[in-house]
């Protein structure tokens, strides 16, 4: 599985976690998330505790065809559309560059979407800082073993 934590207009941190429970979740959003901020979520229940420890929590309800709304209380568009769009694009790489993905590799396959997704403006930035890192190659007994 994997877990978005994106701001609207701005980077998104993509991570692999086993569950939607609240253990899993936490850590993330605690290490990512400002406490003042307002969390936008859809309606996965782990997420009310989680949004009470931050300075508001919006929600839309899927199950019930709701995408987005005016929020009375906040003044703000409660939508996780965003998100969404950051999941479309990991969907778009596994159908259309990777095929299929392991598990194994889920972190990898993430950040590589994190990656283009956080440098989507700019060509030659992407191209600078993808040739200017250092990443050594996965050795081929890692890959498989």
């Amino acid at each position: 599985m994997a877990f978005t934590i994106v701001e609207r207009d701005g980077k998104a941190r993509l991570m692999p976690i086993d569950t939607h429970s609240i253990q899993a979740l936490w850590p993330p959003i605690r290490d990512q998330v400002h406490p003042s901020a307002v969390l936008a979520t859809d309606e996965l229940p782990a997420y009310n505790a989680i949004g009470r420890m931050y300075a508001g929590h919006i929600r839309v309800n899927h199950s019930t065809d709701e995408f987005a709304r005016d929020d009375e209380r906040s003044g703000l568009r409660a939508q996780v559309n965003t998100a969404e769009s950051v999941h479309a694009m990991f969907k778009r790489a596994i159908v259309g560059v990777w095929h299929q993905i392991s598990s194994k590799h889920m972190g990898r396959y993430l950040h590589e979407v994190e990656f283009l997704w956080n440098h989507r403006g700019s060509f030659e930035g992407r191209l600078g800082k993808l040739f200017g890192s250092s990443a050594e190659p996965l050795p081929l007994k890692e890959l498989f073993a």
